[in-house]
């Protein structure tokens, strides 16, 4: 029976080649479409995969309170890690981690990579096996490093047994390979590149007490539950384990406590130190549209079907004439549809292995299809399988439906019900791809309105430089020939990124103000210049001196902490830190850092005159300069002062645009899921103005004969379409403003939704349809009418 099934549908499908070819497209692309977006999701549910111990690994974060609102950071101190291992019997393991990037180097080659300083338990928390090299040395020894694959064979070559061989640290310091271990997936949260021992965290440096102290969270910590560990039980002692230690001495409170391995990509955001989603919620959004534009492509292979009833009704007669049941017939109709759907599943795939390089790109990820991936291979049978169930099963429905003794006189199906059915489908199809075309407007327009907006510094010809080797030494020098070159209008040093929250503290007291040491206040470290390097507008006093010592006690403030200090001019006034007494020289104009979509009201900034620890190096690249010149002047003076390193460098304006990745992906996906939606609500309206068009060919015939216009024949086959996409409009606005109303209710800082994104979507939308149905009505007005009233 199946093989009778499948002969009558090829047959069916090859004598409709032209209807078939739109129900295949069609569906292809929606299947495309719905693999490539489950792909990214695999890829993002998948993050942190590669390490088995999923269920018992944790990282531990802090909770702390300033002027009675909960922040949630991801520092702890130092001693945290050892302290829960030794004190709390359910933790086996645990390592403080710091992360930063150094310069690695086998004779004259040189690379800078990032990596993490790690306690030995580090190793088996994640389940790292050496590839070379011995798990129980790997990290015992103070000059031992661990290298990835990737980063040993940047250094070596192809060369084998590199363990014991000798490495340089930024261009100072000896370390021996200790091991080697096989390279990260792209899709982890913590990734490296090289592992040094924790106690080398600041390479040079004798004492570091700081990293021992409770007062100072600069760390990560991880730790590794026993099997069968009570969560609840565990969290809680881990909760009170800050407090225990600090006791009295601190006046902010502070929790420490677990946080899934499961949810460090998808579910790390918190408000009120309370976890509130991430982004799961994009994943989820993105999986919905997936579906929904696999739907409209059933959508599609029904309208076509059921449009296409009248040539297929004689057909139905006679086969329940000769003895065919509904359910025979039934089972055929699913057959050819299910047929259908293999052939769009059999063209998606080679649609994905075309368009995945490019999706890729988009997303800034390495996925790969792995076409014979088990999961991959039934998801795909499973996409297929429900795709042909989903559209054959109405026009199998109607179709079986119809009665032998109507169809054989002629009399056909009273096509009310279906052509009202199919009416809803063609505005439901429009009305996914107006709200799709307006959600990807103000996605764009949000987008835009926070990359223009005034962050308070000059971003547009920042050059952000890490700071390596020699730059602290000789800055003097490297800022006095970089100005000399013409190229550049100042050079400046900081210890934090202008977009960075940085570091913070609370704990002061002032003149001016009451209850301050509960306030969190944000410090930086620069160079005497750096308010003018980077365009700071400086509101009152002046800049620091040159001379570091002069100003050792000085400090500039934001003008949002200049207003704690009271209504009269902050200048002169006492800030006192750790119970040293800072007077304020000068007052800054508030900036843009943290919260791109923030409102603006930026919490209180302390400038401290001195670079010693510096981490940025900011160079102002004069204006109309041209950037390749600058560029290469800039490297040629870096090169002189700081041979041993290479010169990389981030432009201030590319760091503030990746603020938005997500969003763009977003606003990017949304433009393409409405091409789509209109390319695939076309490819259906296409295939129903030709059936239309056919039905009505004889009266086209006689009102031409009758006089009349071609014009006049187009308007009549056009309107009736038009009319449902005017309708889809109508429903797609009030739906597209309170979605996106909802979405934008998410950010502070955000535009209000204008009446013209609705017009513009709408226009875009009819002008696309009635192209589509005009081509069909023009075809069917130019036709010669002798041809369709010959047999009259």
């Amino acid at each position: 029976m199946i093989r009778n099934y499948v002969k009558i549908a090829w047959r069916n499908l090859w004598k409709n080649k032209a209807y078939s070819a739109l129900n295949i497209f069609g569906l292809a692309i929606g299947i495309t479409c719905a693999c490539l977006i489950l792909l990214w999701v695999e890829d993002e549910v998948n993050y942190n995969g590669v390490f088995p111990n999923q269920d018992l690994i944790y990282i531990v974060p802090t909770n702390q309170t300033f002027e009675g609102e909960v922040y949630t950071f991801y520092s702890t101190p130092g001693p945290l890690a050892e302290d829960l291992k030794e004190e709390i019997p359910e933790i086996v393991r645990s390592s403080t981690t710091w992360g930063g990037e150094v310069l690695l180097a086998n004779g004259e080659n040189g690379i800078n990579r990032y990596g993490r300083y790690v306690q030995p338990d580090f190793l088996d928390i994640f389940s790292l096996n050496l590839l070379e090299g011995e798990m129980g040395n790997a990290l015992s020894r103070p000059d031992g490093i661990v290298l990835t694959q990737e980063t040993a064979f940047a250094l070596f070559g192809s060369d084998k047994n590199i363990v014991d061989r000798e490495i340089k640290i930024n261009n100072e310091f000896s370390f021996t390979v200790t091991g080697v271990i096989k390279n990260l997936p792209s899709n982890v949260t913590f990734g490296f590149n090289w592992l040094l021992p924790f106690e080398r965290f600041q390479l040079g440096e004798d004492d570091m007490w700081w990293t021992r102290d409770y007062g100072n969270y600069f760390a990560d910590t991880f730790v590794e539950l026993a099997p069968n560990s009570d969560f609840g039980e565990v969290d809680g002692k881990v909760r009170s384990m800050i407090a225990s230690k600090m006791g009295n001495m601190d006046d902010t409170p502070k929790e420490a406590f677990l946080h899934s391995i499961k949810d460090w990509h998808l579910r790390s955001d918190f408000e009120g130190g309370k976890k509130v989603g991430g982004k799961i919620k994009l994943v989820r959004s993105l999986a919905f549209i997936a579906l929904i534009i696999l739907l409209i492509a059933c959508i599609n292979f029904m309208n076509l079907s059921t449009a296409r009833s009248g040539k297929r009704a004689s057909e139905v007669g006679v086969r329940k004439v000769l003895g065919s049941g509904k359910k025979r017939l039934i089972g055929q109709f699913m057959v050819e549809a299910i047929i259908l759907a293999g052939i769009s599943a059999l063209l998606s795939i080679i649609l994905l292995l075309v368009l995945l390089p490019s999706f890729n790109t988009l997303v800034e990820k390495q996925i790969a299809l792995q076409l014979f991936d088990p999961i991959h291979v039934l998801s795909l049978l499973g996409i297929t399988l429900v795709c042909g169930l989903l559209a054959g099963w109405y026009p199998a429905l109607y179709l079986s439906s119809f009665r032998p003794a109507q169809v054989l006189k002629g009399m056909g199906k009273n096509q009310g019900n279906a052509a009202n059915i199919r009416k809803g489908l063609v505005v439901l199809q429009f009305t996914v791809s107006i709200i799709f075309i307006v959600c990807s407007t103000i996605i764009y327009q949000q987008i835009q309105h926070v990359r223009t907006r005034d962050v308070g510094y000059d971003k547009g010809n920042l050059l952000n430089v890490a700071v390596s080797g020699d730059m602290i030494d000789k800055f003097d020098p490297i800022r006095e020939e970089m100005i000399a070159s013409g190229m550049v209008t100042d050079v400046a040093l900081t210890n934090t990124n202008m977009l960075s929250s940085g570091n913070n503290g609370s704990g002061l007291t002032w003149q001016g103000g009451s209850n301050t040491e509960d306030v969190l206040v944000r410090f930086r470290y620069v160079s005497p210049n750096f308010l003018s390097a980077v365009g700071l507008k400086l509101l009152e006093g002046h800049q620091f001196n040159n001379d570091r010592m002069v100003d050792s006690t000085n400090v500039i403030i934001t003008q949002s902490f200049a207003n704690l200090m009271g209504d009269n001019s902050a200048l002169g006034k006492t800030i006192t830190r750790n119970n040293t007494p800072y007077n304020v020289i000068g007052v800054v104009k508030d900036y843009l850092y943290g919260d791109m979509y923030g409102n603006g009201k930026t919490g209180p900034v302390m400038f401290f005159n001195n670079a010693e620890y510096a981490n940025s190096l900011y160079i102002n690249i004069r204006p109309k300069s041209s950037s390749t010149d600058a560029l290469a002047s800039i490297e040629d003076v870096l090169k002189k002062y700081n041979p041993a390193f290479p010169f990389e460098y981030r432009f201030e304006n590319e760091l503030f645009n990746s603020r938005f990745k997500n969003e763009e992906l977003v606003g990017e996906l949304a433009k393409i899921f409405s091409i789509l939606s209109i390319i695939i609500s076309c490819l259906g309206l296409f295939g129903l103005a030709a059936y239309t068009a056919e039905q009505r060919k004889k009266e086209i015939g006689v009102r031409k004969v009758l006089g009349s216009s071609v014009s006049g024949i187009v308007r009549l086959l056009s309107r009736d379409f038009m009319s449902l996409v005017i309708i889809a409009l109508f429903v797609a606005g009030p739906l597209a403003w309170w979605f996106m109303q909802k979405w934008l209710e998410g950010f502070a800082y955000r535009i209000t939704i204008d009446l013209w994104v609705f017009a513009i979507a709408g226009s875009i939308a009819i002008s696309i349809a009635l192209f589509t149905v005009s081509f069909q009505a023009m075809k069917a007005a130019l036709a010669n009418p002798i041809n369709s009233l010959r047999t009259e």
